[in-house]
């Protein structure tokens, strides 16, 4: 009987620049109707058009496993290889990527964002992953058409 591992690399997941603080005055009223200018601007946070808000981890564009993990993670592979389980992972894009549109270029960090080097290194990231022994699913050629459903638009984590 063949075993498998799913993993979900998230790629565009909370990077602890949030304080509880910070958070709850990120309430969805807030966020769409704005009435509290004298919040922004927050560190971590870019406002962008239509209520939409991303953090300075959605628009980064390095996917890459750090040089100090590889060998761990090659020896997890391999450990439950040995054991006949074989691990899959699907690498979730970040908001950036899939919502690049909403994107207000006068914030500087935002106008400094390329989704296209993005997608360029989440694939290389994909390919990191499968030369330690990772089946990985791409799901970019799934997500077609109106991406504004794959996330809310002031989810901040």
């Amino acid at each position: 009987m063949k075993k498998l591992i799913l993993f979900f690399v998230l790629i565009g997941a909370f990077n602890g620049l949030f304080s509880l603080a910070q958070t709850t005055l990120l309430c969805s009223e807030s966020i769409t109707s704005q009435p509290h200018a004298e919040w922004w601007p927050i560190p971590g946070f870019i406002p962008a058009d239509e209520g939409w808000v991303f953090t300075e981890w959605d628009l980064r564009t390095d996917f890459s496993i750090p040089d100090s993990l590889v060998p761990h993670m090659q020896r997890l592979v391999e450990a439950l290889k040995t054991r006949g389980i074989t691990v899959v992972g699907i690498p979730i894009p970040s908001r950036g990527m899939l919502h690049a549109t909403h994107l207000d270029k006068s914030n500087p960090l935002a106008a400094a964002y390329s989704p296209e080097a993005a997608t360029q290194n989440y694939l290389a990231a994909i390919s990191q992953y499968e030369a330690l022994g990772i089946v990985m699913v791409n799901p970019l050629p799934y997500l077609t058409g109106d991406t504004d459903s794959y996330s809310f638009k002031n989810d901040i984590h």
